[in-house]
């Protein structure tokens, strides 16, 4: 009867059955390239690392470890592998505070080389505006493609109007016909002391007593602390 033979189990660098070293693994030189490191010629058993195949003559891993060599550029080319060199971009934001409109705020940018100084192709970056609606910071993401790479970003603010006064609050309409069933609620225009129509998203508009014959009231109430209703 045949029985198959156990094989090796080795912990440690030897056999827990019958304490047989483990032959240790031969690792040839490699040079090391521009962006991959090297090694020096080695074994390994067990994890650990040696310079001879008995492995008597233990060394580390940073000992045996050939650095890359970096890129050597030269006109935008590495003399070495012909990468290209990647180009730094500076982002300028035509303006870095916006007023809030309750809509979002686009600044135009450019972007260029910072080398050259010249305007970096649309086809090298991608543009996302983020957090451009309300009050406080946001920020224009620009992911980057070759020759250039990653991310940058640039910040602006959005801040609330500079403080004004109501000066005149109009009605579409100041009187009706009577229907029955009809909910009465005539158009709202508010205007600045500057003549200015002060958009809607800076005020709230409540109707009473609009469904019936008599005197109805309009209330327009502040939303935002910048504006100041003085009627």
């Amino acid at each position: 009867m045949y029985i198959s033979a156990l094989g090796h189990a080795y912990i440690n660098g030897s056999c827990i059955r019958c304490g047989t070293k483990e032959p240790a693994k031969y690792f040839q030189e490699k040079e090391p390239t521009c962006t991959e490191h090297g090694n020096k010629e080695h074994y390994r058993r067990d994890s650990y690392y040696y310079t001879d195949s008995e492995c008597t003559q233990p060394t580390t891993r940073n000992e045996i470890t050939i650095p890359a060599l970096g890129h050597d550029y030269e006109n935008g080319v590495c003399t070495r592998c012909g990468a290209q060199e990647l180009g730094e971009a500076v982002i300028t934001l035509s303006q870095t505070e916006c007023i809030y409109t309750g809509k979002p705020c686009t600044p135009g940018f450019t972007v260029r080389d910072k080398k050259t100084d010249k305007l970096v192709p649309l086809s090298c970056y991608k543009a996302e505006y983020k957090n451009n609606v309300e009050v406080g910071t946001a920020s224009l993401v620009l992911t980057m493609s070759a020759p250039y790479s990653g991310t940058y970003t640039e910040n602006f603010v959005i801040n609330y109007p500079a403080a004004k006064n109501i000066a005149d609050i109009t009605l579409a309409h100041n009187s009706y016909i009577f229907v029955k069933g009809t909910v009465y609620c005539p158009k709202v225009t508010v205007t600045d002391k500057d003549g200015y129509i002060v958009p809607d998203v800076y005020y709230s508009v409540e109707y009473k007593d609009n469904t019936a014959v008599g005197t109805a009231t309009v209330t327009v109430t502040a939303i935002l602390f910048h504006l100041l209703i003085i009627q």
